[in-house]
């Protein structure tokens, strides 16, 4: 369910960025068929990732789309660690040669 289905939640725009790390994605070739402005993208910490303590993955359903890129996760991550509610939606979507670039809006939801 989306932040803006919930009664009484408003969302509090955070920031726009580049989703990562989409060409290393089994299965975003299929997935970029259907994704369209607007989808909300699951995001799941991952405290325990080698390369990042921050990191959060973005996922369509099951297939994982990118990553929130690493200059962009601190602040993000210590929210969600606190259990407050992001919602992240995608704004962008264009094949640059073969990289599928998904630009995204996170929110907060209150």
């Amino acid at each position: 369910m989306t932040a803006s289905g919930i009664a009484g939640r408003n969302e509090i725009f955070l920031l726009e960025t580049v989703v990562a790390g989409t060409t290393h994605c089994p299965g975003i070739e299929w997935v970029a068929q259907f994704m369209e402005v607007g989808w909300e993208l699951a995001m799941l910490r991952d405290p325990a990732n080698i390369h990042d303590g921050c990191a959060i993955a973005l996922f369509a359903g099951d297939t994982r789309v990118g990553w929130i890129p690493r200059g962009d996760n601190p602040v993000l991550s210590r929210l969600m660690d606190a259990g407050k509610y992001l919602v992240c939606r995608v704004h962008g979507i264009e094949w640059v040669g073969g990289w599928l670039k998904v630009t995204v809006r996170v929110s907060m939801a209150e």
